[in-house]
């Protein structure tokens, strides 16, 4: 984040900073939005018609007079993470399952979405382990020549 010098002077305690105050107008932007609501799951920013780069010529107003920056919660993502492994498992059943108990898999992919949750994620092909010896989970695939050895833990 790069912070104005003006605004960065009057910073208390940088770790606690948040550059966002629209009683002071922060956060400072440069572009053609300023941000308008920040709400838990969105971020509204109203196009700026006093832009300096469209006051001058430089660039042309864009058209949208509002972008909204939606996320999903926690419950909504676990929710699409099991939905997106239900039809995984729907489409291809030889081959990929998401039942819980090992004895039910036999030798198809584990789709596991119960692994989108507060303190997981379930996208991501390096997932690290919060372990004393720093475990890295990665799937194995032949695409993937530069795994020249693999390290069963400690």
């Amino acid at each position: 984040m790069i912070v104005a010098k003006h605004v960065w002077e009057t910073v208390e305690d940088p770790l606690t900073f948040k550059n966002y105050d629209p009683e002071k107008g922060w956060p400072l932007t440069l572009g053609p939005y300023v941000l308008n609501k920040v709400t838990t799951n969105e971020a509204i920013w109203v196009r700026n018609d006093d832009w300096w780069a469209a006051k001058i010529g430089l660039k042309n107003l864009p058209a949208p007079k509002k972008v909204i920056y939606s996320y999903a919660g926690t419950e909504e993502v676990r929710r699409l993470a099991e939905t997106v492994a239900r039809e995984v498992e729907r489409r291809a059943p030889e081959l990929a399952t998401s039942r819980w108990w090992k004895e039910e898999r036999g030798a198809r992919v584990f789709v596991d979405f119960n692994q989108a949750n507060r303190d997981r994620t379930i996208a991501g092909a390096y997932s690290p382990r919060p372990l004393a010896w720093a475990p890295v989970s990665t799937p194995l695939a032949s695409k993937w020549p530069f795994l020249s050895a693999i390290h069963q833990g400690p």
